[in-house]
């Protein structure tokens, strides 16, 4: 829900831009790949398409680097699940009568302001977080975002008043905001062709697993008599992050789009042909991983000069979250704990 009102927010004055008609779409398509091709010998037709050089016959969990590649795409839906986890703690801090005395019995606008805390750290991350995946790189972008997100968790934990706890959510609202931007980006980047369209559907779902995680650590410390009961799902939060980090820098490759657009083609030939051929130098692995390099520039350079389509997307991305917002989902959410515990506090005075 955060991540669409954003996009609504960063994109609103650029989503009335006029239309470029199918023909010259086809054409600068066209002119395009003939460009690129033109500097190759063995030119690829523009009829073909990227299932004709698909060769693997086995599912997927039989190729040891497509399981490696599929472990890569997990570790960036955790920023998912981290942004899930996030969006239910609040709901479950508002039943811990130790919290809401730590933090002054938080109402109405204020208990307003204090969920909107990562609402406000997406605002200021919208205006540097495309600039970064463009500049730094998709992983780069995402290990900032994952060790903003336990510096964030850290501060809360150790919140000791409403301002305190404020900023520390502004603070995990920068870190999570910026991952739900470039994790989904590198996961359609290195996913393998087949499977591309699955890998990025996937990864919304994580969101209510990272919610459920919260929602079950904040019952399961709600007896415990201290402000540890609420100081304990503040800190695990940081743990998925962290966990993030800490793989992603191990292991986690490029996106291979990113490298071809800033000239580093045979880098990003060779993470190709691991990620997607687990380094297979046969002819139909090269062919294949050629084809993808072939469409990765053509895909950027027909970007330079028709960016119609482009802006055509943020209205959609803007239509999305008017109808979210005005089912009031996000209300929904944060008020019903404090009316529950309101109702039960009047059953009990009766």
């Amino acid at each position: 829900m955060t991540f669409v009102f954003l996009c609504s927010i960063n994109f609103l004055l650029l989503s009335n831009y006029p239309k470029m008609s199918e023909d010259n779409k086809k054409n600068d398509v066209l002119e395009t790949v003939d460009s690129i091709n033109e500097e190759s010998t063995d030119k690829i037709k523009v009829e073909k398409s990227i299932d004709d050089y698909l060769y693997l016959d086995k599912p997927f969990y039989r190729y040891k680097f497509l399981n490696v590649l599929n472990w890569y795409i997990f570790l960036n839906t955790i920023s998912c699940t981290s942004n899930g986890y996030d969006g239910s703690l609040l709901n479950g801090l508002q039943i811990l009568e130790i919290w809401r005395a730590k933090m002054g019995n938080p109402e109405g606008a204020v208990l307003g302001a204090l969920s909107n805390g990562v609402v406000f750290g997406g605002l200021i991350s919208a205006l540097f977080t495309s600039w970064m995946c463009d500049n730094l790189g998709r992983k780069p972008t995402v290990l900032i975002g994952a060790a903003v997100t336990v510096l964030g968790s850290i501060l809360q934990g150790v919140s000791t008043n409403f301002a305190f706890f404020l900023v520390a959510r502004i603070i995990i609202g920068v870190g999570t905001n910026i991952n739900s931007v470039a994790s989904p980006t590198l996961i359609s980047e290195i996913s393998y062709p087949k499977y591309r369209a699955t890998a990025v559907s996937n990864y919304p779902p994580w969101w209510y697993f990272g919610a459920m995680i919260a929602a079950w650590v904040t019952y399961g410390t709600h007896n415990i008599n201290s402000d540890y009961s609420w100081r304990i799902p503040s800190y695990l939060q940081g743990t998925l992050a962290l966990f993030q980090f800490v793989c992603c820098c191990i292991s986690m490759p490029e996106s291979p789009r990113f490298l071809v657009s800033k000239g580093h083609v045979d880098r990003a030939r060779d993470i190709l042909r691991e990620l997607h051929t687990g380094n297979d130098y046969s002819e139909k692995a090269t062919a294949l991983v050629e084809f993808e390099l072939q469409e990765i520039r053509a895909a950027i350079e027909l970007e330079k000069v028709n960016t119609n389509s482009f802006f055509r997307r943020r209205t959609l991305f803007l239509s999305s979250a008017i109808v979210a917002i005005a089912f009031g989902e996000d209300p929904k959410n944060i008020m019903v704990p404090t009316s529950s515990a309101t109702k039960e506090s009047s059953t009990e005075t009766v």
